[in-house]
């Protein structure tokens, strides 16, 4: 297998995670982009954007890669649930509009 292209600095830390561990998935299995793609039912370019960080994957496209390497489905699926909460934004805070601090 080629080796992959390091992952943008930007990509979460929890995205980062997952990506790696799909990666590891589809390299001990030793499945090209095209095998893979040949093997579930999504296409090679979108498994090249999801194993470059550029998407985040669906979470079926998570299950069949398991199921298709034989790798630990709920490990994966919680790599996956952590990534999905990050890429979503629903984790971030948002910061006052207002100085509280200066209401008494």
């Amino acid at each position: 297998m080629a080796e992959w292209k390091p992952l943008p600095e930007r990509v979460h830390p929890d995205v980062r995670r997952l990506v790696t561990e799909m990666r590891r998935a589809k390299d001990v299995a030793d499945l090209s982009l095209s095998a893979l793609a040949d093997a579930t039912a999504y296409s090679r370019s979108s498994w090249e954007r999801c194993l470059n960080g550029a998407q985040l994957p669906p979470r079926q496209a998570v299950e069949a890669l398991a199921t298709r390497t034989g790798t630990d489905r709920a490990r994966l699926l919680a790599l996956w649930e952590l990534a999905e909460y990050a890429w979503s934004g629903r984790g971030r805070t948002t910061p006052p509009t207002r100085d509280h601090a200066s209401i008494a």
